[in-house]
């Protein structure tokens, strides 16, 4: 089984809540389908992710090193999809304005501006 981040963001809820209901329900999913994600995520790493206790599942070292990497992908993402957001709705990228315009042009700082005169 590939690692998707479905099962990535399964496993930074049930961290956080220290509770495969309380991740199921944070995350709008059934308790079986979260419990089936991190027991095949295990299989799949070959790793034991959590230690599990009456009091609730607490990551083992993997765990723990796993879940570091599951959040810094889960921020890149959200940064890319801000990124890619801004492009869409035009609030970044460049244009070629005349020199007439370049205040004009300077209003957006992640927009990249050219003059006219330096495109030929």
């Amino acid at each position: 089984m590939p690692i998707d981040l479905l099962t990535l963001r399964l496993l930074v809820a049930v961290v956080e809540e220290q509770s495969v209901a309380k991740a199921a329900g944070r995350e709008h999913i059934a308790a079986s389908a979260v419990s089936k994600r991190i027991a095949d995520l295990e299989k799949t790493l070959k790793v034991q992710l959590f230690r599990r206790h009456r009091t609730g599942l607490q990551p083992t070292p993997a765990g723990h090193a796993l879940l570091h990497h599951a959040r810094v992908l889960m921020r890149d993402l959200a940064q890319m999809d801000s990124e890619i957001g801004d492009y869409a709705q035009g609030a970044r990228g460049s244009i070629v304005c005349s020199p007439t315009r370049r205040s004009w042009c300077n209003t957006c700082p992640a927009i990249s501006v050219a003059s006219s005169r330096s495109i030929r």
